[in-house]
């Protein structure tokens, strides 16, 4: 049996997550006052971007990864997830990102399918 060396991730690790699971954080926004909910997404995004000098808005695969809110929920709070992302210092990856029209009928415009229901 090889040895195998365990390495921890240290204490910042720990004492940097507020929540254990994506439940918990999602439970404890919804049970908070809409703007102390909005200051703490703020916050984190803010903290994260000065943390690791990020220059660029967090994707939503690595929202997700890192544990913080979706880009669903910052537009619930802010309205727009890449407004906000400007406005405290980040550059949005991709250009036009809300100008993209993703329905089915901008997709596939010659299809005879239908999404009604």
């Amino acid at each position: 049996m090889k040895n195998f060396k365990y390495t921890s991730f240290g204490k910042e690790y720990y004492f940097d997550r507020d929540f254990n699971s994506r439940d918990n954080l999602r439970l404890w926004l919804k049970n908070q006052d809409e703007t102390v909910a909005a200051d703490y997404c703020k916050k984190i995004l803010e903290d994260r971007k000065d943390k690791k000098d990020i220059l660029n808005s967090p994707t939503q695969i690595e929202l997700r990864s890192l544990m913080m809110p979706s880009i669903q929920v910052y537009n619930k709070y802010f309205d727009n997830y890449y407004d906000l992302c400007e406005k405290i210092g980040l550059i949005p990856r991709y250009e036009n990102v809300n100008s993209y029209d993703f329905s089915w009928k901008a997709l596939y415009p010659s299809s005879s399918l239908t999404t009604d229901i």
